[in-house]
């Protein structure tokens, strides 16, 4: 098949792509809710005159914020790392080939099934008689149809990318560390993908939170691409408004469940770790820590507006953060109701994306 070449290739260190005829084997809430980022400010207006402090706060008031950053990774196309351009041809190659024999192979299968009833009508006739030949022809062509299913078949099987990752053994015990590591995150009692961020107005919305978000719970576990065929089951992060993030040995892939996919270089990847205090409206998780409490509306002193009838307390909470982003457009944020488990993700995959770029840097300078 035209895409099958044999060739062995290094894409990263300690990982290895081997090209053969039989594959490849590998080596190696939607809810809005506000943010407490820091104190208000509490200084105060310094006027020339009333008219002046009319229109300020005139401004002030009316003022529609427009600074909302969406937290969005660009188009999957736009993301595969130039080291791995040829493993996704290779995927994509293997893919369509794939395709292509399984709508023959379904084929195959309708025709057969039309030659088999065409010769149980003849073998069941009262006339079989005067139908011998029509009846040895049919199930001759019968017995072709079943070796074209065989053969379809096994081509469908060489046709799925199979991945047999090993990895030297720094990078092993590195990436068996993310893998405990990522066990423990997905037993947060609350995961969500942070989609949306916009500066309060904390005067006009008597809010003591200096940003807002949206946040949409989402889930993290061990999941499998049916394009790609491995023992090793990656880690999966689901983005509620994006591609997917699978984490393999060696490698990321983005997957948006259409096809459209990126690989990336765990070399391109940056990651940050904070822990944010979060003003709670929901239910407070059970393996979260309340620091402190504040008001729906508060006064620039942080006092309860006495104003709002409906005023009450709201329970501030410590969350651990993730950001993933690459220079090329990859931009994520997941928050976490653990913050101990999110930390020592954080640790872990930064411990193995140094690793990476290390052995990356003395290749190229040993090159150069």
């Amino acid at each position: 098949m035209s895409w099958r070449f044999r060739k062995r290739v290094k894409v990263t260190p300690g990982v290895y792509l081997n090209l053969t005829t039989k594959g490849i084997t590998t080596s190696i809430g939607s809810k809005y809710s506000s943010e407490l980022l820091e104190p208000p400010n509490n200084n105060k207006f310094n006027t020339v005159n009333p008219e002046s402090l009319v229109d300020e706060l005139n401004s002030i008031l009316n003022k529609t914020y427009a600074d909302t950053e969406e937290i969005k990774s660009e188009d999957v196309i736009r993301l595969t790392s130039n080291n791995f351009d040829i493993l996704k041809r290779t995927i994509i190659a293997a893919h369509d080939e794939a395709n292509t024999i399984d709508n023959i192979l379904s084929k195959k299968y309708e025709e057969r099934i039309e030659v088999e009833d065409q010769l149980l009508k003849k073998q069941n006739s009262f006339f079989k008689f005067l139908f011998k030949k029509k009846i040895n022809s049919l199930a001759q062509h019968l017995e072709e149809y079943d070796h074209e299913i065989i053969e379809l078949k096994q081509q469908l099987e060489l046709s799925i990318l199979k991945l047999d990752i090993e990895q030297d053994d720094t990078f092993y015990t590195l990436y068996k560390n993310v893998e405990k590591s990522f066990e423990l995150i997905s037993r947060s009692d609350k995961i969500w993908d942070k989609t949306t961020t916009k500066s309060t107005n904390q005067y006009a919305q008597r809010t003591s939170a200096t940003s807002e978000i949206e946040r949409i719970p989402t889930k993290v576990y061990l999941s499998a691409l049916d394009y790609i065929l491995t023992k090793h089951t990656p880690l999966k992060l689901e983005n509620k408004n994006g591609a997917d993030i699978y984490f393999y040995p060696g490698f990321i892939i983005m997957d948006d469940t259409g096809f459209d996919f990126a690989i990336i270089d765990y070399s391109d990847l940056e990651i940050k770790f904070d822990i944010v205090r979060f003003i709670e409206e929901d239910e407070v998780p059970e393996d979260s820590e309340v620091v402190g409490q504040t008001w729906l509306k508060v006064n620039k002193d942080g006092t309860p507006d006495r104003r709002f009838s409906y005023n009450y307390q709201i329970p501030i909470v410590l969350y651990g953060e993730v950001e993933l982003s690459t220079t090329n457009g990859l931009y994520e944020k997941f928050m976490f109701s653990n913050v101990k488990y999110t930390e020592l993700f954080y640790k872990a995959l930064e411990e193995y994306i140094n690793a990476i770029k290390t052995a990356n840097a003395l290749i190229n300078s040993a090159l150069s």
